[in-house]
């Protein structure tokens, strides 16, 4: 109750349709609006999703209506493998559900987690082999949920600091595939060594494992 015994009223932002709060969810968690309805890729399009649908009730109804809000999927395997209740494979699973049949950007990560420690006390860390072994792992997991949605693909980015995981991530996708339909949407695919951990780390594409063989990228085209 306000001062005068009066009711307050209600927000006006409470009062906007839920298209057109949809339509500003865009602008916040994919940037600026581009020409096509299509939108850039923003740094927060694969957390903010779900802060903006826990505010209330209304802005979680306009949020899971639209479904290229969650068209960012973002796999973090080092958080994945970390966290043993298998909470990342859920959520890997409700984001592609909620993404609907919108096309979608795609990020795997298989970055060494944070070391303590200076980064000299890194680099004489000769043996990443059991955390990479992990990794690569976790790719067919990955890519059983991912593969179903390949006719949705519009990128597809896979970032390491060793050779490892992306060998295996390219076993599968040069697979040819006898199911399923090919990467009709697809723009762009790339494979990304990065050093933001383990720089200059002398290992990235051990002697044993230096070429991966079958047709590259078979299992993006159609049977």
């Amino acid at each position: 109750m306000s001062v005068s015994g009066q009711v307050p009223h209600q927000c006006f932002i409470a009062k906007l349709p839920a298209e057109t709060l949809s339509k500003i969810f865009m602008l916040v968690v994919h940037g600026s609006l581009k020409r096509r309805e299509t939108y850039e890729i923003a740094p927060q399009s694969a957390t903010m999703p779900d802060s903006l649908a826990l505010v209330n009730r209304h802005w979680r109804r306009a949020a899971l209506s639209h479904t290229s809000l969650w068209s960012t999927l973002t796999v973090d395997l080092y958080k994945m493998v970390s966290n043993k209740s298998g909470v990342g494979w859920t959520w890997l699973a409700t984001m592609i559900r909620r993404s609907g049949r919108s096309s979608v950007d795609i990020t795997i990560k298989a970055q060494q987690g944070a070391a303590s420690g200076c980064e000299g006390r890194r680099r004489r860390c000769r043996d990443f082999t059991p955390t990479m072994c992990r990794y690569a792992d976790c790719m067919p997991a990955v890519f059983n949920l991912l593969f179903p949605e390949m006719y949705r693909w519009r990128s597809l980015d896979i970032v390491s600091d060793t050779w490892m995981p992306l060998c295996s991530a390219l076993y599968l996708l040069n697979d040819r595939r006898t199911e399923g339909s090919g990467a009709h949407r697809l723009e762009s695919i790339k494979l990304v060594r990065t050093n933001d951990t383990l720089s200059f780390f002398w290992n990235f594409c051990p002697r044993f494992i230096q070429t991966v063989e079958g047709t590259p990228f078979a299992a993006l085209m159609v049977s």
